[in-house]
């Protein structure tokens, strides 16, 4: 199951009908933490910092932010006309659920192996190769999970649902900092981040037990026909041409993503200019997330009654 960046989230379609059966469960479809549980391997403090201690290059460092949107972008492509001829989605989205928390287990065992002098450069494919596919196999499965939620919770309850769960990610994720800090003042750096992957898994684990007990509508939507991948992957570019508006937001999503070439450096130039350990990262982590609380409690109420435009 796939907790999407907000980045991702808003291209949810509002088009599809909600079954009265929606109703009674959207209470239950609030609950999430999955966004919070990657936290403590957050993509803009802890992993590049992650990243550059494991000798990576900074190149790497730049590309840590991105790493698990990689597969958020590229897969939905290849999979989006299978999902389309799909009566139901919960299935689907549960099994690559699983494949997208397993990478984070493999990343930790890797790590406490290199806090017994293993070999770093294993180490660092598997913490950068954890992401990619995590992203892969969540990408795999966006659109069907996109069609999930708009199955499962009513319009105009969807804002105050994302709102709810990144609310809920960011308190975990103020924990996640305090956490964080204790383990840099008390473990060795190599078993640190160990410990902040395994936790991060079992916050993932604890996220997708609570996603079982979505309950998809009984009522399937009707089977329409869909196109084949070729025949998809040669009307997208049609689309584009023919759609201004769509083409004017695809842009706008480009440049939008442009922080993504900064953030990754901006908590590792802070530690260095002001000389603090690794322990500041957390306290940069619990800064973030008090900020992205005070934010969703107001996209939680605009979204809601004026829509997403706006927020955005």
């Amino acid at each position: 199951m796939s907790d999407l960046p907000e980045s991702e989230a808003s291209t949810i379609s509002s088009s599809l009908p909600v079954e009265p059966e929606a109703n009674r469960y959207a209470r239950r479809n609030y609950c999430g933490c999955y966004i919070g549980g990657m936290a403590f391997l957050n993509a803009q403090t802890m992993l590049p910092d992650i990243i550059r201690q494991l000798g990576g290059s900074e190149f790497m460092v730049a590309l840590a932010p991105s790493l698990g949107l990689i597969g958020f972008w590229v897969a939905p492509v290849l999979t989006a006309h299978w999902v389309d001829g799909m009566r139901r989605y919960m299935p689907f989205v549960s099994i690559t659920g699983v494949l997208q928390r397993i990478p984070y287990l493999f990343a930790a065992l890797a790590l406490y192996y290199a806090a017994g002098d293993g070999s770093l450069g294993l180490v660092l494919a598997a913490v950068v190769a954890a992401p990619i596919i995590s992203g892969v196999a969540g990408g795999i499965s966006l659109t069907a999970w996109q069609q999930l939620i708009a199955r499962c919770v009513p319009e105009n309850r969807r804002a105050s649902m994302f709102a709810v769960r990144y609310i809920i990610s960011c308190i975990i994720g103020i924990a996640a900092g305090a956490v964080a800090s204790q383990l840099f003042r008390n473990l060795q750096l190599f078993s640190a981040y160990a410990t902040l992957h395994l936790l991060a898994f079992v916050f993932l684990t604890i996220s997708y037990a609570i996603y079982l007990f979505t309950r998809e509508p009984h009522t399937p939507s009707p089977h329409v026909h869909t196109l084949t991948l070729s025949q998809n992957l040669q009307l997208m570019p049609r689309l584009i041409v023919s759609d201004p508006t769509f083409a004017r937001y695809l842009v706008s999503r480009v440049f939008r993503s442009g922080y993504l070439v900064i953030t990754p450096f901006l908590a590792i130039h802070a530690r260095d200019v002001l000389d603090r350990p690794e322990a500041f990262l957390g306290t940069l982590l619990i800064a973030q997330n008090v900020g992205a609380i005070a934010g969703n409690l107001g996209a939680a109420w605009l979204g809601d009654r004026c829509g997403g435009k706006l927020v955005n």
